[in-house]
């Protein structure tokens, strides 16, 4: 029984620990998915400044490349539809500039290109007629505003984004007429070099400046870091001219880092074994605390309450009687010849015969806490009554089992009692009265049984 209890413990040591890891790792999992959850957003708060702050360098640069039209157009008005000396005023205005090209396209047909080396093929090219162009060429005339196409494949080679500006002069007659288109073609992704895109890779962040076409609603990539974005991207609308970008950023090894979650996981995981580890000790400790006090109460041959817990017991029992008015019987008990028994059969067998005694008395009582080996072959138990024939109905009982021989290997002994008995509250009402009275009263029954076989000894020898 008491291995079966201590593997019982053992288990619930061992659950409670591990339930107490489990419940910290799932504690310190929240607080470092919360950390994390705060620190992401500290970063998307950042990264947020950032986006405004470079999608407004990106429009400013781009506003800036896009105003060239609008010196062309105040060249057309001046000269009545045409530019004088365009190659020499194109190249003021475009110089140190990210500009591939710009035209001048009477009725949507461009007829003037600066620099004209390598844009040859452009002349005589009709915007309203290019199946790639004609969409957003219509849409800019029918808006009269300055709108921004591409970034496209170039006919000349290479990547670009038009600005086109629709052109209205004044006619005779005042009312306006529809000359044509000024175009300015910007060279990407080299334009964009002013807005400092480029930087954010070195803080360890990845872009992408995108829009979706306007045919189809599918994404064109207009710059990108060498980087992919990771996660959800903070995103920021870059408003052009009839147009609208996109600029998306994510830092390049993810939100919040893996190298931090790890070690706030790994710290959480610390924790909760520590704390596993200190609840398994706990209750271990608690356990061997419990089963050194059993075995400072419990006698170690018999497996009974020993001296002390048996004065814990009286107390105990006097306690409720003296409230509730009842009767308490304290009997104690000695085995007659004990010693002989020693002496004759040897030690190992008076203790077997002390276990089995212990084992029948365990059997009369109505609560074996009662029960207790004060040593040698001394018992005592505890009995509350109301009438004395209790006292020896029980007695009675004990003797009728004594008076069974006992086995002990290849030998049957059979045992005597002497029975002390002292009684709560007319013997004593102290724990010490009633031990003293009821050991009174088994040493003068031990007197009293050598008596009578001193007397049936004399008898014996004058009938011989």
């Amino acid at each position: 029984m008491n291995v079966l209890a201590h593997i019982v413990a053992e288990r619930r040591s061992l659950a409670l620990s591990v339930f107490a890891f489990l419940l910290t790792m799932t504690a310190g999992a929240s607080i470092v998915l919360y950390m994390e959850a705060e620190d992401v957003q500290v970063e998307r708060t950042k990264a947020g400044y950032t986006t405004d702050i470079l999608a407004g360098k990106v429009r400013n640069v781009v506003d800036e490349l896009l105003y060239i039209t609008r010196t062309m157009e105040a060249l057309l008005h001046e000269g009545d539809g045409k530019i004088r000396n365009f190659d020499e005023a194109m190249h003021i205005v475009t110089q140190g500039r990210s500009v591939r090209n710009v035209a001048l396209a009477p009725n949507g047909v461009i007829s003037q290109v600066y620099p004209l080396h390598g844009n040859e093929e452009a002349l005589g090219h009709n915007l309203f007629s290019d199946p790639a162009r004609q969409f957003e060429t219509e849409r800019t005339k029918r808006s009269r505003m300055l709108t921004l196409a591409g970034p496209f494949k170039l006919r000349q080679g290479g990547l670009g984004a038009v600005g086109r500006l629709p052109v209205f002069l004044p006619s005779p007659d005042g009312e306006a007429f529809f000359w044509g288109m000024v175009c300015v073609t910007i060279d990407f992704p080299a334009a964009l070099a002013p807005a400092g895109l480029d930087a954010l890779e070195k803080n360890g962040m990845a872009y992408e400046l995108w829009r979706s076409m306007p045919e189809d609603g599918s994404k064109q990539m207009i710059a990108h870091s060498a980087l992919p974005l990771v996660g959800n991207a903070v995103n920021k609308t870059v408003e052009l001219p009839n147009s609208a970008w996109t600029l998306s950023i994510t830092p390049a090894a993810g939100w919040g880092g893996k190298s931090k979650l790890f070690l706030r996981m790994g710290v959480a995981l610390l924790i909760a074994l520590l704390v596993g580890f200190l609840v398994k000790g706990v209750l271990d400790l608690a356990t061997q605390r419990r089963i050194l006090e059993k075995l400072s109460r419990t006698d170690a041959l018999t497996g009974l309450s020993n001296r002390r817990a048996l004065f814990d017991r009286l107390l105990y029992r006097l306690s409720l009687c003296s409230q509730n008015g009842r009767n308490l019987a304290l009997c104690y008990i000695d085995i007659n010849g004990f010693k002989g028994i020693n002496d004759t059969f040897g030690h190992d067998v008076g203790d077997v015969l002390l276990i089995e005694v212990a084992k029948r008395l365990r059997e009369v009582m109505d609560d074996p806490d009662d029960l207790a080996r004060l040593g040698g072959d001394e018992f005592v138990f505890l009995h509350e009554y109301e009438a004395e024939e209790e006292i020896a109905a029980i007695t009675g009982r004990i003797e009728a089992q004594m008076r069974k021989p006992f086995p002990l290997g290849e030998t049957e002994l059979s045992v005597s009692l002497s029975i002390g008995i002292s009684c709560y509250p007319c013997d004593g009402k102290t724990a010490d009265q009633l031990m003293r009275c009821a050991d009174q009263q088994m040493y003068r029954m031990k007197r009293q049984i050598k008596q009578n076989m001193a007397s049936l000894c004399k008898a014996d020898e004058k009938v011989n």
